[in-house]
């Protein structure tokens, strides 16, 4: 027996307070929130890195911030656009490698908003490489993520249903 195998766990940071948080061990975690926003039968992306990396606008929720409000002003920061909640969609979650290579786990907040003002030519550059907007069917092309495919999914369909509000989108009575 080793004389770290008769150490307590405490000592060797496997149990207790604190297991799992101590510096470089697991993953760091991010929670973020972002916007599906519409404007007629269009999206608004972005492109991070280079027009190939099109994605939906989000971002790291700020202290004091709602996921909500956080929403309103990523998106507002990285494509230029101001944008209204409507309604929240749903949240994912996913695991990355950082630059630095450490893991890394994401969670999403999405809401579905809809066009106030402004204009995608006013995104950030800084934040950016390029905002866009694209009708429904070339957005869900071109997303480079299958989570924020789904999610776009989900926003087109509730965008629909806010559209065409009649009996029988919601499950109502057949035959």
């Amino acid at each position: 027996m080793s004389a770290s195998d008769r150490q307590p766990a405490a000592r060797r940071g496997r149990s207790g307070r604190g297991a799992g948080r101590r510096r470089g061990r697991g993953p760091k975690r991010f929670h973020s929130a972002g916007g599906v926003l519409f404007q007629e039968d269009k999206v608004v992306l972005i492109a991070i890195g280079s027009a190939e990396r099109w994605q939906l606008p989000k971002g790291r929720i700020e202290r004091g911030e709602s996921p909500a409000q956080a929403a309103q002003r990523e998106v507002r920061e990285e494509t230029g656009v101001e944008g209204e909640i409507l309604e929240p969609l749903t949240t994912i979650q996913f695991s990355y490698q950082q630059r630095s290579g450490r893991p890394a786990h994401k969670k999403v907040d999405y809401f579905l908003m809809r066009y106030v003002s402004g204009s995608a030519s006013d995104y950030d550059p800084g934040e950016v490489f390029e905002a866009g907007w694209f009708p429904w069917p070339r957005a869900e092309e071109i997303l480079t993520f299958a989570n924020e495919r789904s999610v776009l999914k989900i926003a087109h369909r509730r965008w629909r249903e806010r559209q065409d509000p009649t009996p029988g989108r919601a499950g109502a009575e057949e035959g």
